[in-house]
């Protein structure tokens, strides 16, 4: 039997500086006698993988070394089944990225090692999102934080496929908002959505946002008030704007009042669903997962997070 502790690393975390800071945890976690396995990952999605093989090997805790991106990836590993998402083994989260918001949802002050030794568990919501690929077939994906489809899409869109990644979060957010601020400034499609079980709505949308936290990448702060165990998201809607008006969304983002900035609207809700336009990326937790249509529900309670006691 495998250690019931499982570290997954990602050594492109923080523009490939995660390897220097895992021979610097690595000591700590010797010197305080704590066993566990450990994986580098080798590709995109290869941490989910290595989660999967955790748990198939006895691992009760799977933790994450890197940044939200890996969270998210071990967290798809964890999930038993679409049938019954509940997740197989605790998750801890040891930050190491660029970006990573989830740490500022836990305890605060909490070093690595006590987050592995004889931990307490914390059950947190996890986000089911439905959508598909270029090819038109389903994905089922499971996020941590929230989704997006608009400004902040395209945003992730840009630094993923960019070496924006390496540098300091705070201009990566910047940098993003730089990018899907000269990539919006088109037509903004029509958007269909409808929540819960009313009529559907329609609207020229520059954002949807469905969050379990109230943080965006860089812990830019929404301004909504939700904490992620709950049993519901909150949907927030960025009214369509010219140039100026983009302006203002991305000031009023940066200043933690996006909520109440007057061409926003937000709700809480357990299920929305966007059934146009059709093609438009969908975000999850920093990542592309897919394509509009899709459909967001709230999986309360799902996600057992291991935190010091």
């Amino acid at each position: 039997m495998t250690a019931p502790v499982w570290i997954i690393g990602n050594p492109t975390a923080a523009g490939g500086r995660a390897r220097a800071r895992w021979r610097a945890a690595e000591r700590r976690l010797r010197d305080q006698g704590i066993g566990y396995e450990f994986s580098w990952t080798n590709a995109r999605g290869h941490a989910t993988q290595l989660a999967r093989q955790a748990v198939a090997a006895g691992a009760t805790t799977v933790a994450a070394f890197g940044g939200d991106g890996t969270l998210h990836e071990v967290v798809q590993g964890l999930v038993k089944d679409d049938a019954d998402p509940r997740c197989a083994a605790s998750v801890a989260f040891l930050p190491a990225g660029s970006s990573c918001d989830f740490d500022r949802e836990l305890p605060p002050r909490q070093s690595w090692e006590a987050r592995l030794r004889n931990p307490r568990v914390l059950r947190r919501d996890l986000l089911r999102v439905r959508c598909h690929d270029d090819d038109g077939r389903p994905v089922v994906r499971y996020a941590v934080l929230g989704s997006h489809v608009g400004l902040v899409a395209e945003a992730a869109r840009r630094v993923n496929l960019s070496r924006m990644r390496t540098l300091p979060v705070d201009l990566v957010a910047l940098a993003a908002a730089v990018g899907a601020f000269r990539a919006r400034l088109r037509p903004t499609p029509t958007t269909m959505l409808r929540h819960g079980s009313e009529e559907p709505r329609l609207g020229r949308l520059l954002d949807t946002a469905v969050v379990l936290t109230p943080r965006l990448s860089g812990g830019m702060r929404l301004g909504v008030p939700i904490s992620g165990d709950e049993g519901r998201f909150v949907t927030l809607e960025v009214d369509a704007v010219g140039a100026t008006g983009l302006a203002r969304v991305v000031s009023a983002l940066y200043r933690g009042r996006l909520a109440e900035h007057p061409g926003v609207r937000w709700r809480r809700g357990e299920t929305v669903e966007m059934s146009g336009p059709v093609g438009a990326l969908v975000e999850a937790d920093g990542e592309i997962v897919g394509r509009t249509p899709a459909r967001w529900s709230v999986v309360p309670g799902a996600l057992p997070v291991a935190v010091a006691r």
